[in-house]
């Protein structure tokens, strides 16, 4: 395992190669020499905290980052991102459970107008709305949003229990299933599920 010294200065070589700046050009721009920087990359000096922190706001990293040698994606979350940014992830997240939705309005729709395949209107797709939708925003929530663990949480369990109604359902417009028979037990199946979940993002990071 690396000494913190040499993570932070590979951290900071990196970040400063990254946005295409020289040793001196990083050093003017907080009015310290190249000769400063250049010990900080090689590991001869350890910038205070306070530089830490500037440097962070500089590069749109916490403090946090300079102190990682995992790799760019495991630091991600350390990463501070701008206010667009953040709109366009939420926006982006929303516009996937809504493209789920209007998918399975255009199903509905074509339900009623093609008779032969669908005796009747197939409501049912507004059902498995709920566990789809629930899906494709867990996707791009372990994307961008993964710290929020009550976020991911709520999406899994509505998924998990939205997929399991939506079977339940499902199953009275088969012929062959009886009726009467006790079908609800499938939600059983939800009870260790949810208990995975939790623990699960209790574990993770």
């Amino acid at each position: 395992m690396k000494k913190l010294n040499e993570i932070i200065a590979l951290n900071i070589a990196n970040l400063r190669k990254a946005k295409g700046l020289t040793q001196q050009e990083l050093a003017e721009r907080f009015d310290y020499s190249d000769k400063t920087v250049s010990k900080w990359e090689l590991g001869q000096a350890i910038p205070s905290l306070e530089v830490l922190k500037q440097l962070g706001d500089y590069f749109g990293v916490t403090v946090d980052y300079f102190l990682h040698e995992d790799s760019e994606i495991d630091k991600s979350k350390f990463r501070i991102k701008s206010i667009p940014q953040k709109q366009n992830e939420i926006l982006i997240t929303a516009l996937s459970a809504v493209s789920v939705c209007l998918l399975c309005t255009v199903v509905f729709v074509y339900s009623i107008f093609n008779t032969e395949l669908f005796p009747t209107p197939y409501w049912q797709s507004f059902i498995w709305m709920i566990p789809f939708a629930s899906f494709t925003s867990l996707l791009f929530v372990f994307r961008w949003f993964r710290s929020n663990k009550l976020l991911r949480i709520i999406l899994m369990s509505t998924f998990i229990w939205g997929l399991l109604a939506s079977i339940y359902i499902h199953a009275f417009t088969f012929p062959y299933i009886n009726p009467s028979a006790n079908i609800w037990y499938i939600f059983f199946i939800g009870i260790p599920l949810e208990v995975m979940i939790i623990l699960i993002n209790q574990m993770r990071k």
